[in-house]
Protein backbone atom coordinates (compact mmCIF):
# COMPACT_ATOMS: atom_id res chain seq x y z
CA UNK A 1 0.00 0.00 0.00
CA UNK A 2 1.55 3.27 -1.18
CA UNK A 3 1.05 6.08 1.32
CA UNK A 4 4.23 8.08 0.70
CA UNK A 5 2.71 10.41 -1.89
CA UNK A 6 -1.00 10.30 -1.35
CA UNK A 7 -3.06 11.95 -4.08
CA UNK A 8 -6.74 12.61 -3.84
CA UNK A 9 -8.68 11.32 -6.82
CA UNK A 10 -11.74 13.52 -6.70
CA UNK A 11 -14.79 13.19 -8.82
CA UNK A 12 -14.97 15.14 -12.08
CA UNK A 13 -17.18 17.80 -10.54
CA UNK A 14 -14.62 18.35 -7.79
CA UNK A 15 -11.95 19.25 -10.34
CA UNK A 16 -13.99 22.19 -11.61
CA UNK A 17 -13.19 25.63 -10.19
CA UNK A 18 -15.43 26.08 -7.15
CA UNK A 19 -17.73 29.12 -6.89
CA UNK A 20 -16.79 31.23 -3.87
CA UNK A 21 -19.58 32.43 -1.63
CA UNK A 22 -19.67 35.77 0.19
CA UNK A 23 -18.68 33.99 3.37
CA UNK A 24 -15.64 32.48 1.64
CA UNK A 25 -14.53 35.89 0.43
CA UNK A 26 -14.94 37.40 3.90
CA UNK A 27 -12.94 34.62 5.44
CA UNK A 28 -10.16 35.23 2.93
CA UNK A 29 -10.15 38.91 3.75
CA UNK A 30 -10.03 38.18 7.49
CA UNK A 31 -6.77 36.30 6.99
CA UNK A 32 -5.15 39.55 5.72
CA UNK A 33 -5.96 42.30 8.27
CA UNK A 34 -3.28 44.60 6.85
CA UNK A 35 -4.91 44.54 3.43
CA UNK A 36 -8.29 45.17 5.03
CA UNK A 37 -6.87 48.20 6.87
CA UNK A 38 -5.31 49.54 3.67
CA UNK A 39 -8.60 49.07 1.84
CA UNK A 40 -10.52 50.95 4.53
CA UNK A 41 -8.01 53.82 4.46
CA UNK A 42 -8.19 54.01 0.67
CA UNK A 43 -11.98 54.00 0.80
CA UNK A 44 -12.06 56.84 3.33
CA UNK A 45 -9.49 58.77 1.31
CA UNK A 46 -11.61 58.30 -1.79
CA UNK A 47 -14.68 59.61 0.00
CA UNK A 48 -12.68 62.64 1.20
CA UNK A 49 -11.48 63.34 -2.34
CA UNK A 50 -15.02 63.10 -3.71
CA UNK A 51 -16.31 65.45 -1.01
CA UNK A 52 -13.46 67.87 -1.73
CA UNK A 53 -14.26 67.78 -5.44
CA UNK A 54 -17.94 68.44 -4.83
CA UNK A 55 -17.06 71.30 -2.50
CA UNK A 56 -14.73 72.84 -5.10
CA UNK A 57 -17.43 73.03 -7.79
CA UNK A 58 -18.81 76.57 -8.10
CA UNK A 59 -22.14 77.20 -6.40
CA UNK A 60 -24.51 79.74 -7.95
CA UNK A 61 -26.56 81.82 -5.54
CA UNK A 62 -29.60 83.80 -6.61
CA UNK A 63 -29.63 87.39 -5.34
CA UNK A 64 -32.36 90.04 -5.34
CA UNK A 65 -30.81 93.47 -5.89
CA UNK A 66 -33.72 95.85 -6.42
CA UNK A 67 -34.48 98.07 -9.41
CA UNK A 68 -32.22 97.75 -12.47
CA UNK A 69 -31.26 101.44 -12.42
CA UNK A 70 -30.45 101.40 -8.70
CA UNK A 71 -26.98 101.44 -7.14
CA UNK A 72 -27.56 98.07 -5.49
CA UNK A 73 -28.27 96.39 -8.81
CA UNK A 74 -25.21 97.95 -10.45
CA UNK A 75 -22.88 96.80 -7.67
CA UNK A 76 -24.22 93.23 -7.79
CA UNK A 77 -23.70 93.19 -11.55
CA UNK A 78 -20.04 94.14 -11.07
CA UNK A 79 -19.72 91.54 -8.32
CA UNK A 80 -21.16 88.84 -10.59
CA UNK A 81 -18.68 89.67 -13.35
CA UNK A 82 -15.77 89.67 -10.89
CA UNK A 83 -16.66 86.26 -9.44
CA UNK A 84 -17.00 84.73 -12.90
CA UNK A 85 -13.74 86.29 -14.07
CA UNK A 86 -11.83 85.01 -11.03
CA UNK A 87 -13.40 81.54 -11.28
CA UNK A 88 -14.58 81.84 -7.70
CA UNK A 89 -16.16 78.78 -6.03
CA UNK A 90 -19.33 80.79 -5.51
CA UNK A 91 -21.20 82.83 -8.16
CA UNK A 92 -24.25 85.09 -8.08
CA UNK A 93 -27.20 85.37 -10.44
CA UNK A 94 -29.50 88.39 -10.22
CA UNK A 95 -33.17 87.53 -9.77
CA UNK A 96 -35.66 89.43 -11.90
CA UNK A 97 -38.01 91.53 -9.78
CA UNK A 98 -41.48 92.64 -10.76
CA UNK A 99 -42.64 96.18 -10.08
CA UNK A 100 -43.52 96.62 -6.43
CA UNK A 101 -41.84 93.37 -5.39
CA UNK A 102 -39.29 93.85 -2.62
CA UNK A 103 -36.01 92.00 -2.28
CA UNK A 104 -36.99 90.85 1.21
CA UNK A 105 -40.12 89.23 -0.19
CA UNK A 106 -38.11 87.27 -2.76
CA UNK A 107 -35.83 85.97 -0.01
CA UNK A 108 -38.73 84.98 2.23
CA UNK A 109 -40.57 83.06 -0.49
CA UNK A 110 -37.45 81.12 -1.48
CA UNK A 111 -36.91 82.74 -4.87
CA UNK A 112 -33.56 84.19 -3.81
CA UNK A 113 -30.70 82.97 -1.61
CA UNK A 114 -29.34 86.48 -1.02
CA UNK A 115 -30.87 89.94 -1.06
CA UNK A 116 -29.81 93.57 -0.81
CA UNK A 117 -32.27 95.29 1.51
CA UNK A 118 -32.68 98.72 3.05
CA UNK A 119 -33.07 98.59 6.81
CA UNK A 120 -36.09 100.89 7.05
CA UNK A 121 -37.98 99.33 4.14
CA UNK A 122 -38.28 95.65 4.97
CA UNK A 123 -35.98 93.09 6.52
CA UNK A 124 -36.69 89.47 5.52
CA UNK A 125 -38.11 87.26 8.24
CA UNK A 126 -35.74 84.40 7.43
CA UNK A 127 -32.71 86.55 6.60
CA UNK A 128 -29.42 87.01 8.44
CA UNK A 129 -26.81 89.66 7.73
CA UNK A 130 -23.73 88.90 5.65
CA UNK A 131 -22.35 92.43 5.19
CA UNK A 132 -23.25 96.11 5.21
CA UNK A 133 -23.58 97.19 1.59
CA UNK A 134 -23.50 100.93 2.31
CA UNK A 135 -24.50 103.50 4.91
CA UNK A 136 -26.80 106.26 3.70
CA UNK A 137 -27.13 109.67 5.34
CA UNK A 138 -30.10 112.02 5.22
CA UNK A 139 -29.02 115.36 3.72
CA UNK A 140 -31.51 118.19 4.37
CA UNK A 141 -30.48 121.37 2.51
CA UNK A 142 -32.04 124.77 1.92
CA UNK A 143 -31.36 126.79 -1.25
CA UNK A 144 -29.40 130.06 -0.70
CA UNK A 145 -31.36 133.26 0.01
CA UNK A 146 -31.04 134.50 -3.56
CA UNK A 147 -32.50 131.29 -4.88
CA UNK A 148 -35.32 131.45 -2.36
CA UNK A 149 -36.11 135.00 -3.45
CA UNK A 150 -36.03 133.99 -7.08
CA UNK A 151 -38.31 131.10 -6.38
CA UNK A 152 -40.63 133.39 -4.49
CA UNK A 153 -40.71 135.84 -7.40
CA UNK A 154 -41.46 133.08 -9.84
CA UNK A 155 -44.23 131.85 -7.63
CA UNK A 156 -45.81 135.30 -7.42
CA UNK A 157 -45.22 136.21 -11.09
CA UNK A 158 -48.26 134.35 -12.30
CA UNK A 159 -50.49 136.42 -10.04
CA UNK A 160 -49.31 139.87 -11.10
CA UNK A 161 -52.24 140.47 -13.48
CA UNK A 162 -54.93 139.70 -10.94
CA UNK A 163 -53.17 141.76 -8.30
CA UNK A 164 -53.04 144.75 -10.64
CA UNK A 165 -56.82 144.67 -11.03
CA UNK A 166 -57.17 144.77 -7.25
CA UNK A 167 -54.48 147.40 -6.64
CA UNK A 168 -56.96 150.03 -5.44
CA UNK A 169 -58.58 147.70 -2.98
CA UNK A 170 -55.35 146.39 -1.63
CA UNK A 171 -53.75 149.86 -1.30
CA UNK A 172 -55.45 150.41 2.04
CA UNK A 173 -54.41 147.03 3.37
CA UNK A 174 -51.00 146.45 5.07
CA UNK A 175 -48.30 144.71 3.00
CA UNK A 176 -48.11 140.92 3.58
CA UNK A 177 -45.26 139.63 5.69
CA UNK A 178 -42.27 138.15 3.86
CA UNK A 179 -42.04 134.36 4.03
CA UNK A 180 -40.05 133.21 7.02
CA UNK A 181 -36.70 131.79 5.89
CA UNK A 182 -35.94 128.16 6.72
CA UNK A 183 -33.13 128.07 9.25
CA UNK A 184 -34.05 124.93 11.20
CA UNK A 185 -36.30 121.92 10.83
CA UNK A 186 -39.16 123.52 12.76
CA UNK A 187 -39.31 126.21 10.04
CA UNK A 188 -40.45 123.60 7.50
CA UNK A 189 -44.02 123.98 8.79
CA UNK A 190 -46.17 124.93 5.81
CA UNK A 191 -43.24 124.63 3.40
CA UNK A 192 -42.51 122.44 0.37
CA UNK A 193 -39.72 119.86 0.53
CA UNK A 194 -38.28 118.24 -2.58
CA UNK A 195 -37.17 114.62 -2.20
CA UNK A 196 -34.59 112.97 -4.45
CA UNK A 197 -35.70 109.47 -5.43
CA UNK A 198 -39.19 108.07 -5.77
CA UNK A 199 -39.03 105.44 -3.05
CA UNK A 200 -41.71 105.90 -0.34
CA UNK A 201 -39.04 105.12 2.27
CA UNK A 202 -37.51 108.59 1.80
CA UNK A 203 -40.87 110.23 2.48
CA UNK A 204 -41.23 108.12 5.62
CA UNK A 205 -37.75 109.20 6.72
CA UNK A 206 -38.67 112.87 6.27
CA UNK A 207 -41.87 112.40 8.27
CA UNK A 208 -39.85 110.75 11.05
CA UNK A 209 -37.57 113.78 11.26
CA UNK A 210 -40.48 116.22 11.18
CA UNK A 211 -42.33 114.28 13.87
CA UNK A 212 -39.32 114.49 16.18
CA UNK A 213 -39.53 118.30 15.98
CA UNK A 214 -43.31 118.52 16.29
CA UNK A 215 -44.02 119.37 12.66
CA UNK A 216 -47.14 117.50 11.42
CA UNK A 217 -46.49 115.56 8.24
CA UNK A 218 -49.66 116.90 6.61
CA UNK A 219 -48.41 120.45 7.05
CA UNK A 220 -45.44 119.89 4.76
CA UNK A 221 -45.81 119.41 1.00
CA UNK A 222 -43.47 116.91 -0.62
CA UNK A 223 -42.35 116.59 -4.24
CA UNK A 224 -40.37 113.59 -5.40
CA UNK A 225 -37.91 113.65 -8.29
CA UNK A 226 -36.32 110.83 -10.24
CA UNK A 227 -32.55 110.66 -10.48
CA UNK A 228 -32.46 111.05 -14.27
CA UNK A 229 -31.44 114.57 -15.36
CA UNK A 230 -31.72 115.66 -11.74
CA UNK A 231 -30.10 119.08 -12.16
CA UNK A 232 -32.59 120.20 -14.81
CA UNK A 233 -35.52 119.03 -12.71
CA UNK A 234 -34.37 120.82 -9.57
CA UNK A 235 -33.63 124.13 -11.32
CA UNK A 236 -37.08 124.14 -12.91
CA UNK A 237 -38.91 123.37 -9.65
CA UNK A 238 -40.01 125.54 -6.75
CA UNK A 239 -39.42 124.31 -3.20
CA UNK A 240 -38.14 125.51 0.17
CA UNK A 241 -35.85 122.62 1.13
CA UNK A 242 -34.51 119.40 -0.32
CA UNK A 243 -33.90 115.91 1.13
CA UNK A 244 -31.42 113.50 -0.45
CA UNK A 245 -30.61 110.08 1.02
CA UNK A 246 -27.40 108.41 -0.04
CA UNK A 247 -23.88 107.46 1.05
CA UNK A 248 -21.21 110.04 1.79
CA UNK A 249 -19.75 111.14 -1.53
CA UNK A 250 -22.78 109.93 -3.48
CA UNK A 251 -22.78 111.28 -7.02
CA UNK A 252 -26.53 111.83 -6.94
CA UNK A 253 -26.49 113.76 -3.65
CA UNK A 254 -23.48 115.80 -4.80
CA UNK A 255 -25.37 116.69 -8.01
CA UNK A 256 -28.36 117.86 -5.97
CA UNK A 257 -26.17 120.03 -3.73
CA UNK A 258 -24.46 121.55 -6.75
CA UNK A 259 -27.79 122.21 -8.48
CA UNK A 260 -28.98 124.31 -5.51
CA UNK A 261 -25.88 126.49 -5.39
CA UNK A 262 -26.14 130.01 -6.86
CA UNK A 263 -22.72 131.28 -7.78
CA UNK A 264 -20.74 131.75 -4.58
CA UNK A 265 -23.83 131.28 -2.45
CA UNK A 266 -24.00 127.73 -1.14
CA UNK A 267 -27.07 125.91 0.18
CA UNK A 268 -27.48 125.62 3.93
CA UNK A 269 -27.39 122.19 5.60
CA UNK A 270 -30.06 121.63 8.25
CA UNK A 271 -28.86 119.78 11.32
CA UNK A 272 -30.86 116.91 12.85
CA UNK A 273 -29.65 117.53 16.37
CA UNK A 274 -32.01 114.92 17.86
CA UNK A 275 -30.57 112.07 15.80
CA UNK A 276 -29.75 109.95 18.85
CA UNK A 277 -33.31 110.26 20.15
CA UNK A 278 -34.64 109.25 16.72
CA UNK A 279 -32.34 106.20 16.73
CA UNK A 280 -33.58 105.11 20.14
CA UNK A 281 -37.21 105.47 19.10
CA UNK A 282 -36.69 104.00 15.61
CA UNK A 283 -33.81 101.46 15.62
CA UNK A 284 -33.98 101.22 11.82
CA UNK A 285 -32.23 104.61 11.71
CA UNK A 286 -28.74 105.48 12.92
CA UNK A 287 -27.30 108.63 14.45
CA UNK A 288 -24.48 109.87 12.23
CA UNK A 289 -22.99 113.02 10.74
CA UNK A 290 -22.02 114.54 7.42
CA UNK A 291 -18.29 115.36 7.48
CA UNK A 292 -17.14 118.84 6.56
CA UNK A 293 -16.51 119.16 2.82
CA UNK A 294 -18.25 115.84 2.07
CA UNK A 295 -19.66 117.26 -1.18
CA UNK A 296 -16.67 119.30 -2.25
CA UNK A 297 -15.28 122.65 -1.11
CA UNK A 298 -17.03 123.92 1.99
CA UNK A 299 -20.19 121.92 1.48
CA UNK A 300 -20.84 121.71 4.36
CA UNK A 301 -18.43 124.12 6.08
CA UNK A 302 -18.42 121.98 9.23
CA UNK A 303 -19.71 118.56 10.29
CA UNK A 304 -23.51 118.33 10.42
CA UNK A 305 -25.40 115.92 12.65
CA UNK A 306 -28.10 113.88 10.92
CA UNK A 307 -29.62 110.41 10.75
CA UNK A 308 -28.75 107.57 8.42
CA UNK A 309 -30.04 104.23 7.22
CA UNK A 310 -28.01 101.24 6.00
CA UNK A 311 -28.37 98.79 3.15
CA UNK A 312 -27.52 95.19 4.03
CA UNK A 313 -26.64 92.07 2.08
CA UNK A 314 -28.55 89.28 3.79
CA UNK A 315 -28.74 85.52 3.26
CA UNK A 316 -31.53 83.12 4.08
CA UNK A 317 -31.01 81.46 7.44
CA UNK A 318 -31.01 77.96 5.93
CA UNK A 319 -28.10 78.72 3.55
CA UNK A 320 -25.20 76.34 4.23
CA UNK A 321 -22.64 77.92 6.56
CA UNK A 322 -19.73 76.98 4.32
CA UNK A 323 -21.37 78.53 1.24
CA UNK A 324 -22.26 81.69 3.16
CA UNK A 325 -18.69 81.91 4.44
CA UNK A 326 -17.23 81.50 0.96
CA UNK A 327 -19.54 84.19 -0.42
CA UNK A 328 -18.53 86.57 2.36
CA UNK A 329 -14.85 85.90 1.68
CA UNK A 330 -15.17 86.63 -2.02
CA UNK A 331 -17.36 89.69 -1.38
CA UNK A 332 -14.57 91.29 0.64
CA UNK A 333 -12.01 90.10 -1.92
CA UNK A 334 -14.03 92.03 -4.51
CA UNK A 335 -13.99 95.10 -2.24
CA UNK A 336 -10.18 95.09 -2.28
CA UNK A 337 -9.80 94.22 -5.96
CA UNK A 338 -12.57 96.41 -7.41
CA UNK A 339 -12.56 99.36 -5.02
CA UNK A 340 -10.28 101.54 -7.15
CA UNK A 341 -12.33 101.06 -10.31
CA UNK A 342 -15.77 100.92 -8.69
CA UNK A 343 -15.89 103.09 -5.54
CA UNK A 344 -19.20 101.53 -4.50
CA UNK A 345 -17.25 98.44 -3.37
CA UNK A 346 -15.29 100.51 -0.85
CA UNK A 347 -18.50 101.18 1.09
CA UNK A 348 -18.95 97.49 1.94
CA UNK A 349 -18.39 96.94 5.68
CA UNK A 350 -18.40 94.14 8.20
CA UNK A 351 -21.63 94.00 10.24
CA UNK A 352 -21.79 94.23 14.00
CA UNK A 353 -20.80 90.74 15.18
CA UNK A 354 -21.59 91.35 18.85
CA UNK A 355 -24.04 88.85 20.32
CA UNK A 356 -26.23 91.72 21.52
CA UNK A 357 -26.45 93.28 18.05
CA UNK A 358 -29.91 94.17 16.76
CA UNK A 359 -29.47 92.16 13.56
CA UNK A 360 -28.25 88.57 13.62
CA UNK A 361 -25.23 87.74 11.48
CA UNK A 362 -25.28 84.53 9.44
CA UNK A 363 -23.10 81.87 11.17
CA UNK A 364 -21.14 81.23 7.96
CA UNK A 365 -20.34 84.92 7.50
CA UNK A 366 -19.52 85.23 11.21
CA UNK A 367 -17.04 82.34 10.98
CA UNK A 368 -15.20 84.07 8.14
CA UNK A 369 -15.24 87.52 9.76
CA UNK A 370 -13.83 86.14 13.02
CA UNK A 371 -11.22 83.97 11.30
CA UNK A 372 -12.86 80.69 12.32
CA UNK A 373 -13.84 79.42 8.88
CA UNK A 374 -12.89 75.76 8.51
CA UNK A 375 -11.36 73.96 5.54
CA UNK A 376 -12.76 70.80 3.97
CA UNK A 377 -10.82 68.40 6.16
CA UNK A 378 -11.42 70.51 9.27
CA UNK A 379 -15.17 70.44 8.64
CA UNK A 380 -15.22 66.69 8.12
CA UNK A 381 -12.45 65.66 10.54
CA UNK A 382 -14.87 64.79 13.32
CA UNK A 383 -17.18 62.66 11.11
CA UNK A 384 -14.11 60.95 9.62
CA UNK A 385 -12.72 60.26 13.08
CA UNK A 386 -15.94 58.70 14.29
CA UNK A 387 -16.27 56.87 10.99
CA UNK A 388 -12.84 55.31 11.47
CA UNK A 389 -13.72 54.38 15.04
CA UNK A 390 -16.94 52.69 13.93
CA UNK A 391 -15.22 50.91 11.05
CA UNK A 392 -12.51 49.70 13.43
CA UNK A 393 -15.07 48.53 15.98
CA UNK A 394 -17.31 46.72 13.52
CA UNK A 395 -14.29 45.42 11.61
CA UNK A 396 -12.86 43.86 14.74
CA UNK A 397 -16.21 42.33 15.59
CA UNK A 398 -16.65 40.96 12.07
CA UNK A 399 -13.13 39.54 12.08
CA UNK A 400 -13.78 37.81 15.39
CA UNK A 401 -17.06 36.36 14.14
CA UNK A 402 -15.43 35.14 10.94
CA UNK A 403 -12.54 33.65 12.89
CA UNK A 404 -14.95 31.93 15.24
CA UNK A 405 -17.05 30.67 12.36
CA UNK A 406 -13.93 29.44 10.59
CA UNK A 407 -12.40 27.64 13.57
CA UNK A 408 -15.11 25.88 15.52
CA UNK A 409 -17.55 24.64 12.86
CA UNK A 410 -14.79 23.84 10.33
CA UNK A 411 -12.86 21.67 12.80
CA UNK A 412 -16.06 19.88 13.68
CA UNK A 413 -16.84 19.29 10.02
CA UNK A 414 -13.32 18.09 9.29
CA UNK A 415 -13.40 15.65 12.22
CA UNK A 416 -16.74 14.29 11.01
CA UNK A 417 -15.31 13.91 7.50
CA UNK A 418 -12.44 11.74 8.77
CA UNK A 419 -14.79 9.69 10.94
CA UNK A 420 -17.12 9.24 7.99
CA UNK A 421 -14.26 7.94 5.83
CA UNK A 422 -13.17 5.55 8.57
CA UNK A 423 -16.77 4.39 8.88
CA UNK A 424 -16.90 3.77 5.11
CA UNK A 425 -13.77 1.59 5.37
CA UNK A 426 -15.42 -0.52 8.10
CA UNK A 427 -18.85 -0.78 6.45
CA UNK A 428 -17.43 -1.60 3.02
CA UNK A 429 -16.24 -5.05 4.17
CA UNK A 430 -19.83 -6.25 4.71
CA UNK A 431 -21.85 -3.88 2.51
CA UNK A 432 -24.18 -4.96 -0.27
CA UNK A 433 -23.55 -3.91 -3.87
CA UNK A 434 -26.07 -1.03 -3.86
CA UNK A 435 -24.62 0.32 -0.59
CA UNK A 436 -21.18 0.48 -2.17
CA UNK A 437 -22.49 2.97 -4.76
CA UNK A 438 -23.80 5.24 -2.01
CA UNK A 439 -20.47 5.03 -0.23
CA UNK A 440 -18.68 6.19 -3.41
CA UNK A 441 -20.95 9.20 -3.61
CA UNK A 442 -20.28 9.99 0.05
CA UNK A 443 -16.51 9.79 -0.55
CA UNK A 444 -16.82 12.12 -3.55
CA UNK A 445 -18.70 14.69 -1.44
CA UNK A 446 -16.08 14.56 1.29
CA UNK A 447 -13.26 14.92 -1.23
CA UNK A 448 -14.96 17.88 -2.92
CA UNK A 449 -15.44 19.62 0.40
CA UNK A 450 -11.78 18.95 1.28
CA UNK A 451 -10.62 20.53 -1.98
CA UNK A 452 -12.59 23.70 -1.22
CA UNK A 453 -11.13 23.83 2.28
CA UNK A 454 -7.61 23.35 0.94
CA UNK A 455 -8.11 26.20 -1.51
CA UNK A 456 -9.43 28.54 1.17
CA UNK A 457 -6.60 27.63 3.51
CA UNK A 458 -8.79 26.06 6.17
CA UNK A 459 -6.93 22.72 6.08
CA UNK A 460 -3.25 22.46 6.86
CA UNK A 461 -0.96 20.08 4.96
CA UNK A 462 -1.00 17.33 7.59
CA UNK A 463 -4.78 17.39 7.79
CA UNK A 464 -5.13 17.21 4.01
CA UNK A 465 -2.80 14.21 3.95
CA UNK A 466 -5.01 12.46 6.51
CA UNK A 467 -8.11 13.11 4.42
CA UNK A 468 -6.32 11.92 1.29
CA UNK A 469 -5.15 8.72 2.98
CA UNK A 470 -8.58 7.96 4.44
CA UNK A 471 -10.29 8.54 1.08
CA UNK A 472 -7.78 6.30 -0.67
CA UNK A 473 -8.29 3.54 1.88
CA UNK A 474 -12.08 3.83 1.66
CA UNK A 475 -12.00 3.48 -2.14
CA UNK A 476 -9.63 0.50 -1.83
CA UNK A 477 -12.01 -1.19 0.67
CA UNK A 478 -14.94 -0.63 -1.70
CA UNK A 479 -12.96 -2.06 -4.61
CA UNK A 480 -12.02 -5.16 -2.59
CA UNK A 481 -15.62 -5.67 -1.51
CA UNK A 482 -16.81 -5.40 -5.13
CA UNK A 483 -14.26 -8.03 -6.13
CA UNK A 484 -15.40 -10.32 -3.32
CA UNK A 485 -19.05 -9.96 -4.30
CA UNK A 486 -18.18 -10.68 -7.92
CA UNK A 487 -16.49 -14.01 -6.99
CA UNK A 488 -19.31 -15.10 -4.71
Amino acid sequence: MNVHNPVVAPAESALEKPQLTAGDRLRRMARHPLLVAVGVILAITGVAIVVSYIQSKPVTLKIAAGARQGEDHKLVQQLSQYLARERAPVRVQIVRQDAGQSSAELLDNGTADLAVVRRDVAMPKIGQVVAIHRRNVAVLIVPPAAAAAANGAAKNGAKKTSRANKAAASAKKPAPEAPKPVEKIEDLYGKTVAIVGRTPANVTLLHTILGQYGVPADKVTTIQFGIEDLTTQLKAATFDALLAVGPIGSRITAEAVTALARGKEQPMFLEVSSSEAIEQQNPVYESTEIPAGAFGGSRPAEAVETIGVSHYIVARRSLDDDIAGRFTKWLFNAKQAQGAEFPAFTRIESPDTDKAATLAVHPGALAYLEGEQKGVFERYSEPLYWGLMLVSFFGSGAAWLISYARSTPSKYERRNDLESLIGVIKRARSAASNELDLMCIEIDDIVERAIRQIESGEIQHNRSSAVTLAADQARRAIAERRAALAKG
